[in-house]
């Protein structure tokens, strides 16, 4: 007798009624209207839908049916069944009862089986494949669930039907930005900037320290992407298009999460990648998720938002037909982080063919995808920090654009700490908010750097909301800032750029030690140290592998600053005065420039320190007697004319003159500078320039008088200097051409038209005209070469005495090299302590007059 409680004989007795009935279609009505009746009566809602969609087409045998559910299961749950699943799903499908399904497999309770894991296993069958499953309908769901998985889609409908559903929700996730202070999101491609990338991770370079440093010194290093070390950059959309599967690296604040947010919207306009699916995730999102659905669940469910069936989603990818874009690998919890990591492996080897991109930050930890090839993001070069910057000011200040950006650069250009901070996109977009604010940079330096390792240290991820895996615990930002104060100083005071990673861990560990409660053991600090490290350059970026094993600062400029920070915060005067008298030590060193600076903005009141480095100053040329006397004559000259200026600015307006430079040449009378200065100046440079066998030892002086007198003095103004325009004054090569390229001729005559204009010592006009005059025509520039090499030394020593006889200049010092390497010293040290005075916090009044009143002046006579 047959069981028409059973499905299989359900679907069995109605497959022989719908036969049946239409044989028996020419019967009369009524034994149709019975054979119908029957066939209601026998055949559910359930079983009659399943038979219809199956019509046709091969049952699966019990153990083809079990490898499906077991894919299925491994594709939704990274897991297999369970048992006990497998043996329910076995039971029902041989038809058997609960009861015997506990005894003949599990063993398990028929209640628990009936109530709980059955009722589960049909859920979650359900789901997956979009079937009504209960008992009566498992068979018939699974055969039409294999059978749709075996029809081939029509993918370039499938394509386009589908981004054209998610269009709008890629739209809004990636097409604008909102970052740091500012009050308003900003279309992210109105500023996008192409980034480059380095086809090789530097952290993975095999370099010698010895090789890095020969190829980067400091007398020649350059600030903007530490010189030499750069290696060739390609456009990261090149290697986007090249790679399959790209796993990209960077810094923090390089751009990783900018550009992959770019991506998405080229790919969502059609630009790029137009034939596939995108979907951008952010890795931090979906570790949180609830229920911790493996990726595939997690992409069905953002695409049901568009009203995509979850069967065309994997269809899509079985067929290679998505583009992920994974961002921020680094930022998902320690305690998900191997999850994450597993459920994408399982993801991306289930999927092959897709395309993917994931992004992490460098040193974060140590991630192995076998089929990805590893990238950097390279810092900006100067034409992408010009295209950044334009396009900031146009998006935000569309008005007043042109202006800001022009300025911006000018500053910029001057300020060549803060210009290798803005080869950082992050760091950048700080300086762009300042400038749009401020319309300037701020005057303290130091206040802009703190804001950028502020940003770094403490506020980049707290603004997003990002709790990184804290491999340092136990020190307080505090203490991280004294920790990279004492690595900075340790490095610096030895010339150091690059430094190996054990020498870094063991500055470390000698921090660590002096620690409350820090652990003794080698062993132990030696693990701390190298956790410290890592955490340093993965969480902030200041610390940055630059080959295997080779560490330096990301910017010279934060490794300058935290060495200026360690030496004034000495914890107690002792060590403080001992910390100001190794680096007033160091003040003719020009690398030591900028901590300088950097110090005495740091100091509530720096008169201690300029005092210092003022006897420091004296001292490097007080025992030379030729020096000495040299710096007496520049005293009386400038003490014996008549000017509205500071005496310390006068004298650098003789001082350089006096040693052989050629830059003052350019000042003249007309300019407003008082006569005499002119005139004295005229004779020495202009008539001296053709005349010194010696004029190129004091070319590092060119445009130096300039910075010294125009700080101390700032009524000596930039119009002064003629042909060149403001701005153009740093460009110590075109001043120079330009001196070259004015003739003998010229040069007397620019003279001589000083004295005629206001009739002013009418001998020393008669004796240079006499000059003038002995020097054959211009016109035969032959035979004038010719008498000028006969008759130079003769006609020079004429020159010298007349110019010593009225003016008392052109005096012939005959310094010799040894002299000339000190004064060169002794003037760029003077120059650096007028800045710090002008940098200064503060300074009292009585020291400021102290110094100001003694500059350039010999031992003797400033006593």
């Amino acid at each position: 007798m047959l069981d028409f409680r059973k499905s299989r004989t359900r679907l069995f007795v109605g497959v022989m009624v719908i036969v049946s009935g239409t044989l028996l279609s020419g019967v009369t009505g009524g034994i149709t209207g019975a054979i119908a009746a029957l066939a209601t009566s026998i055949i559910t809602p359930d079983v009659l839908k399943l038979l219809i969609r199956y019509r046709g087409g091969k049952m699966l045998n019990l153990e083809q049916a079990l490898d499906f559910v077991e894919n299925l299961s491994r594709q939704h749950r990274d897991e297999g069944l369970s048992n006990l699943e497998r043996d329910i799903f076995q039971g029902i499908w041989q038809n058997q009862t609960f009861k015997e399904i506990a005894q003949s497999y599990s063993g398990a309770d028929r209640a628990h089986i009936e109530r709980n894991a059955a009722p589960a296993l049909y859920k979650f069958l359900s789901r997956v494949t979009g079937e009504k499953v209960n008992k009566r309908t498992l068979q018939s769901a699974i055969n039409v669930a294999y059978k749709g998985q075996q029809k081939e889609p029509d993918l370039e409908s499938l394509v386009k039907i589908t981004r054209s559903k998610v269009k709008n929700i890629i739209q809004r996730e990636c097409g604008t930005m909102r970052v740091l202070d500012m009050c308003y999101p900003i279309g992210l491609d109105d500023i996008y900037t192409e980034v480059n990338i380095l086809q090789k991770v530097t952290s993975k370079n095999r370099e010698e320290l010895e090789t890095l440093a020969k190829t980067c010194q400091p007398k020649d290093f350059d600030r903007l992407g530490y010189g030499a070390i750069s290696k060739s950059r390609v456009p990261a959309l090149k290697a986007v298009n090249d790679h399959e599967k790209l796993f990209v690296l960077g810094k923090p604040g390089a751009g990783k999460t900018t550009f992959l947010k770019h991506l998405a919207n080229q790919c969502n306009e059609g630009y790029l990648k137009s034939d596939l699916v995108l979907i951008f995730i952010t890795l931090r999102e979906f570790a949180l998720a609830e229920g911790q659905p493996n990726l595939l669940t997690y992409i069905q469910k953002r695409f049901q938002a568009g009203k995509v069936a979850d069967q065309e989603v994997e269809s899509l990818l079985r067929h290679g037909k998505f583009f992920l874009l994974l961002d921020g690998l680094d930022e998902v919890k320690a305690e998900e982080n191997r999850r994450v990591i597993n459920r994408i492996c399982s993801f991306v080897q289930r999927f092959p063919e897709n395309r993917f991109v994931i992004t992490c930050r460098i040193a974060a930890r140590e991630y192995v995808f076998d089929q990805f090839t590893e990238v950097e993001v390279a810092d900006f070069t100067e034409e992408q920090i010009r295209d950044f910057v334009r396009k900031w000011f146009r998006a935000r200040v569309p008005r007043e654009a042109k202006e800001l950006t022009d300025k911006f650069h000018q500053k910029l250009n001057g300020n060549k700490p803060s210009k290798e901070l803005a080869s950082n996109p992050l760091l950048l977009t700080l300086l762009c908010l300042v400038f749009e604010e401020l319309k300037s940079f701020p005057r303290k330096r130091s206040q802009l750097y703190q804001e950028g390792l502020e940003l770094l240290l403490k506020k980049w991820d707290s603004k997003r909301n990002i709790e990184r895996p804290e491999l340092y615990k136990k020190l307080e930002p505090q203490q991280k800032e004294d920790l990279l104060s004492y690595i900075a100083y340790k490095t610096f005071a030895q010339a150091k750029l690059f430094f190996a990673q054990e020498e870094v861990e063991s500055y470390i560990i000698e921090y660590i030690r002096s620690l409350p409660e820090a652990q003794t053991d080698p062993k132990e600090l030696r693990l701390d140290s190298a956790a410290v490290l890592k955490g340093i350059e993965a969480q902030h970026g200041i610390l940055v592998e630059r080959a295997k094993g080779i560490y330096s600062f990301s910017h010279l400029t934060f490794q300058e600053y935290f060495t200026a920070r360690y030496i004034v915060n000495s914890p107690d005067p002792q060590r403080l005065d001992q910390a100001f008298q190794q680096l007033v030590g160091r003040i003719a060193n020009k690398q030591w420039r900028e901590v300088f600076l950097i110090a005495v903005e740091m100091m509530p009141n720096a008169d201690y320190l300029l005092k210092l480095m003022k006897q420091k100053v004296d001292a490097i040329v007080a025992g030379d007697a030729g020096i000495q006397e040299c710096l007496d004559w520049v005293n009386q000259k400038t003490n014996s004319v008549e000017h509205p200026y500071k005496a310390a600015a006068v004298r650098t307006n003789y001082i350089e003159p006096a040693l052989e430079g050629y830059f003052s040449h350019f000042l003249c009378e007309d300019r407003c500078l008082p006569y005499d200065i002119s005139i004295d100046i005229s004779l020495k440079v202009d008539l001296g320039f053709v005349l010194d066998p010696k004029q190129n030892r004091w070319k590092n002086f060119n445009g130096l008088d300039y910075c010294l007198d125009r700080t101390i003095d700032e009524k000596i103004d930039r119009d002064l200097y003629f042909p060149f325009k403001p701005g153009q004054l740093e460009d110590r090569n075109e001043i120079k051409r330009h001196a070259k390229q004015r003739n003998r001729f010229e040069l007397l005559n620019h003279t001589l038209e000083i004295l005629e204009k206001h009739g002013r010592d009418p001998e020393l006009k008669e004796e240079v005209q006499q000059l003038k005059n002995q020097i054959p025509s211009e016109l035969d520039p032959e035979a004038s070469e010719k008498w000028w090499q006969e008759n130079r030394h003769a006609w020079a020593e004429q020159l010298r005495n007349i110019m010593i006889r009225y003016r008392n200049i052109g005096h012939d010092w005959q310094f010799t090299d040894e002299q000339y390497e000190l004064l060169k010293d002794y003037y760029n040290s003077n120059l650096l302590l007028v800045q710090c005075l002008k940098q200064s916090r503060y300074v009292s009044r009585e020291v400021r007059q102290e110094i100001e009143d003694t500059l350039l002046l010999p031992i003797v006579s400033g006593s």
